[in-house]
């Protein structure tokens, strides 16, 4: 059996993650001079408050020390590991994870992602590999799986503001500067394994707008989608759930999930993602 791993900026629940049997590391949330483990030692809700207040939240990345504890421990039960995490333009845990399989010189049986992307897009990733885990894949098939999700998936995201990503570093001065030109709401995408600013819509049409773009990708395919709200905003999750209903994508799966501390850290409160994919039959 191959065993799952990813880490938290994929944005699903630890315990949701222990049901379906994969396991998660969680990066570092630096608040009010402590380092709290994410997920696990500190909600979103608690960083959006101490953002909305002006404090500043800083994240750090999975440590090599609990890769090669994770590792040893999975290896013990496991015949290989496939290890999935967020986009190594945006933090150094895939550098830190590769760094903990040559420690323990089991680059044979360890196979580590660099998804390129985070947060939903991660997630999705994620479950692909476990999907084909849990049917018994092996070490490659388990590997193809969330490669092939990370290559034909599509997703956006839109932020009230880019002023979190620019205090992160995740967006360039001029990227920050354009993006809220005239007031308008960014939409958010990645481009080679980097967040970029592709283009300002209207407030009340980001969503449609998003919606549209994947429509246009996709046409009549039979797609699986995610919605990924940074609040807790049941309202608001609805809202943007029956709007991806109405878009016109021919829906076959679909799955909401509340973005987390790390990645809410650098997005802040109100932003919120569409992410599509070819449905599978899963």
């Amino acid at each position: 059996m191959i065993a799952v791993l990813t880490d938290s900026t994929c944005d699903l629940p630890p315990a949701a993650l222990r049901d379906l049997g994969a396991g998660m590391l969680p990066l570092e949330v630096r608040l009010n001079g402590q380092t709290l483990r994410d997920w696990e030692e500190v909600t979103p809700q608690q960083v959006f408050g101490q953002l909305e207040r002006g404090a500043e939240v800083r994240t750090g990345p999975v440590e090599v020390s609990a890769f090669r504890q994770r590792y040893r421990e999975l290896l013990e039960r496991y015949d290989g590991v496939v290890s999935i995490h967020i986009s190594s333009g945006l933090s150094q845990t895939v550098a830190h994870a590769r760094q903990a399989v040559a420690a323990l010189n089991e680059a044979d049986r360890i196979r580590v992602i660099d998804s390129g992307v985070s947060s939903v897009l991660v997630a999705s990733a994620t479950l692909a590999a476990q999907r084909a885990a849990a049917r018994g894949g092996t070490l490659q098939e388990v590997e193809q799986a969330a490669a092939q999700t990370l290559a034909s998936q599509y997703g956006e995201f839109t932020v009230p503001s880019l002023e979190y990503l620019r205090r992160g570093g995740r967006i360039s001065a001029v990227q920050h500067a354009v993006g809220n030109l005239l007031g308008l709401r960014p939409v958010v995408a990645f481009e080679r394994g980097q967040l970029k600013a592709v283009r300002r819509v209207g407030t009340e049409q980001a969503a449609q707008d998003i919606l549209l773009r994947l429509r246009e990708r996709f046409g009549s395919e039979p797609v699986s989608v995610a919605v990924g709200l940074a609040g807790h905003s049941p309202e608001r999750l609805r809202e943007l759930r029956e709007q991806m209903k109405a878009s016109g994508l021919n829906i076959r799966a679909g799955r909401t999930q509340l973005i987390g501390s790390v990645i809410g850290a650098h997005t802040g409160p109100g932003m919120f993602a569409f992410v599509a994919e070819p449905f599978r039959g899963h």
